[in-house]
């Protein structure tokens, strides 16, 4: 247990429990892009510094709170590309490069400057 904030996209054949919150998206809506999106360090910071453990045993974070995190409003084009990389991502997670430059698109999209 932790309380870092991970999100994946599982495969179609695969069933997860109870121990993990299932969100069923709208079909507009590319679960890699929201995936990508949770597991950056822009939500990473957010979380941080808003969402709070009410317990460090198993630490969660509530539909609630999820609810409000700030998605962003994006052209459409930079969702395409977020969804695109955020798959490779996913095919090769141990690619520093792939992973770095998907933050880069993220940040992007909350106009996030470093």
């Amino acid at each position: 247990t932790g309380i870092d904030l991970v999100a994946l996209v599982p495969p179609d054949e695969v069933h997860i429990t109870r121990s993990l919150y299932a969100i069923h998206l709208r079909e507009d809506i590319d679960p890699y892009v929201v995936a990508a999106i949770l597991n950056s360090r822009v939500a990473a910071s957010w979380a941080a510094l808003f969402w709070r453990p009410e317990t460090t045993t198993f630490p969660k974070i509530r539909i609630g709170q999820l609810n409000r995190f700030p998605f962003p409003e994006m052209e459409r084009r930079l969702e395409r590309d977020i969804g695109t990389l955020a798959r490779e991502a996913a095919r090769r997670p141990e690619d520093d490069a792939v992973v770095e430059r998907l933050e880069a698109l993220v940040e992007a999209a909350y106009n996030v400057r470093r």
